[in-house]
């Protein structure tokens, strides 16, 4: 699968991190996420070229839809993820296109603009508030070519359909773990951190990330 950044300039990468918090997380999978998001974090801040370029928000969504700001790794703090409640994905989506309009600095005359954001989505339900005009908004983002958007189902009952309608592309974890999380998060650590590189070192017009093969249990819906 390929990501396209646009031109070269020390510019920012921004990262979004969509996380499902409601009840049915509760258990191994919150924690995996937790540790997950603490994981991209260290190895981020540890890595050069990802802690001058990357910057991070997290978007948490139970009952309703919380955000931490968009701030560079060195100043980004992992925050508590507790699993309660139901499923307001559409508030998510929402806080997502405001953010984005908001926080992105666009190409202008006299300088380059923020890389193309990476949104990876993950969820093991489906919406249960108002979903649908937030993730049209996000849909024409990701068919314009302005947004890259990595949603993951984990489990029998995450709603692929949802994730589909949104992103870039969707994956599936059907035997959920510790070590599937573990991995799959490693995953996201390693394409950060990849695009991070690429975008910094290419030179000429719009560069192509390659993202590496994604783990076992992690399987591209089409």
């Amino acid at each position: 699968m390929s990501i396209d950044f646009g031109g070269m300039q020390m510019r920012r990468l921004p990262i979004f991190l969509l996380l499902d918090t409601s009840g049915s997380m509760q258990g191994i999978k919150i924690v995996g996420v937790s540790n997950g998001v603490q994981q991209i974090y260290h190895e981020l801040l540890n890595d050069p070229r990802s802690a001058r370029t990357v910057y991070i928000s997290v978007i948490t969504f139970n009952d309703q839809a919380y955000q931490t700001p968009l701030v560079s790794v060195t100043s980004f703090s992992p925050p508590a993820l507790i699993a309660s409640g139901t499923t307001a994905m559409g508030a998510a989506f929402q806080i997502l296109n405001e953010s984005l309009d908001r926080d992105i600095i666009p190409n202008s005359f006299d300088r380059k603009g923020d890389y193309k954001p990476l949104v990876f989505l993950l969820t093991d339900g489906q919406p249960t508030d108002q979903w649908q005009y937030e993730a049209q908004r996000l849909a024409t983002r990701t068919t314009n070519k302005v947004l890259n958007v990595i949603g993951l189902g984990i489990g029998d009952d995450a709603d692929m359909n949802v994730i589909k309608q949104v992103s870039t592309a969707a994956f599936k974890m059907e035997h959920v773990t510790a070590d599937s999380i573990r991995a799959y998060f490693q995953w996201v650590s390693n394409s950060i951190q990849t695009a991070s590189q690429v975008a910094q070192t290419y030179r000429g017009g719009d560069p192509q990330l390659e993202l590496g093969a994604p783990p076992p249990t992690v399987r591209l819906q089409l």
